[in-house]
């Protein structure tokens, strides 16, 4: 990639993330923000995955637990997810792979010790990532999210990996139910 397409691609991940906050405001109190917050990370026009999942660690409960999930075979159809909240909810209620990854409970990588990077292997595999990767944050409360995710296609994974580590915190931000 060009110095000058490494810079416009910055640019429009900025606008993208940017973007962000304005929406989570308008959808405050939503019992699915980060379903939202997912579909807005992983679409094309920003860091163009084609799945993601994502977790939160909670060692005091001794619980890992999937929280939204993303597969561009399953995204909702229109560009504005943000704009029609009762479909948008039914569309990911109804979203396998979503549902898949809600489903999931497991113990606490934290409290059990256990390592990150197997149980994101293992996980990857369960969920059908070809080319998987992974980034663990922390978040309020001692808890850990955990993001899975594959690239649609091949991108200067730097520029995707600087501005998406940075993005993840959005999510410390939404309700985890």
């Amino acid at each position: 990639m060009s110095k000058k397409n490494k810079e416009q691609r910055k640019s429009e991940l900025s606008r993208c993330i940017c973007n962000i906050p304005k929406q989570m405001i308008n959808k405050h109190g939503s019992h699915n923000l980060t379903e939202y917050v997912l579909h807005h990370l992983a679409a094309p026009e920003c860091f163009n995955l084609s799945k993601a999942a994502y977790f939160v660690d909670n060692p005091d409960f001794d619980k890992l637990k999937g929280v939204a999930g993303y597969s561009r075979t399953e995204a909702y159809p229109d560009q504005n997810h943000w704009d029609d909240n009762k479909t948008f909810d039914n569309h990911m209620q109804t979203a396998s792979f979503n549902k898949t990854v809600r489903a999931f409970e497991n113990a606490s990588v934290q409290r059990n010790n256990h390592k990150i990077d197997e149980l994101a292997e293992k996980l990857s595999k369960e969920l059908g990532l070809e080319k998987p990767d992974h980034h663990v944050w922390k978040m309020k409360h001692d808890n850990h999210g955990l993001l899975i995710f594959e690239l649609s296609d091949e991108q200067d994974r730097e520029v995707v990996d600087e501005f998406l580590k940075d993005s993840l915190y959005l999510f410390g931000f939404c309700p985890v139910f």
